[in-house]
């Protein structure tokens, strides 16, 4: 049996087009990484600093800060006050090499926001590079072009309707598998 998880779309928050939500939740996956993937320097990044267990947090240089006009946060109380601060964000980055289920970036998409991840599982499987999401090949990163980045948006927020209403359908079918 194969069902793919969606979340119920929220409102679509189109967000300042230059302007990236990076969570640091990996070592690995840094603002280096945001770097090489950026055309140029008039994106504005701001870095929610929680990385899991056993990482530690990239503090970007002076240089780098001053150049994205940096901005941090930690954990908030809410899940609502993150996304507050997501919205105004065109440009989420996904967090992680992999993901299981990948919530942070399904509830990115479900606003409307361009997701940047790496070219591998769970992110592989809901986007489509330049459709409804950009992706990376970590090893081996390019530039990545979002001069359409409101198409971008609008496609992986249809893209996340569309799959939640399927979703609703097809999750009975969940209940008697486990029956079998």
């Amino acid at each position: 049996m194969y069902l793919q998880y969606f979340v119920k779309p929220g409102k679509f928050v189109e967000g300042n087009k230059d302007e990236i939500f990076f969570w640091q939740r990996v070592t690995k996956i840094n603002i280096q990484t945001l770097e090489r993937l950026l055309d140029n320097n008039k994106y504005k990044v701001h870095i929610h600093k929680a990385v899991d267990p056993g990482n530690i947090f990239i503090e970007p240089s002076e240089e780098e800060a001053e150049r994205y006009s940096i901005t941090y946060s930690e954990w908030f109380k809410t899940r609502e006050e993150m996304q507050k601060v997501m919205k105004d964000k065109a440009i989420y980055m996904a967090p992680r090499e992999y993901e299981g289920i990948g919530m942070s970036f399904l509830e990115a998409m479900s606003m409307g926001k361009a997701v940047l991840a790496i070219n591998n599982p769970t992110m592989s499987e809901y986007i489509i590079d330049g459709i409804n999401g950009y992706l990376y090949d970590y090893e081996h990163p390019k530039k990545v072009d979002f001069s359409r980045i409101e198409e971008v948006q609008k496609s992986a927020y249809e893209f996340i309707k569309a799959g939640y209403k399927q979703y609703v359908k097809e999750r009975v079918k969940v209940i008697d598998f486990i029956k079998r």
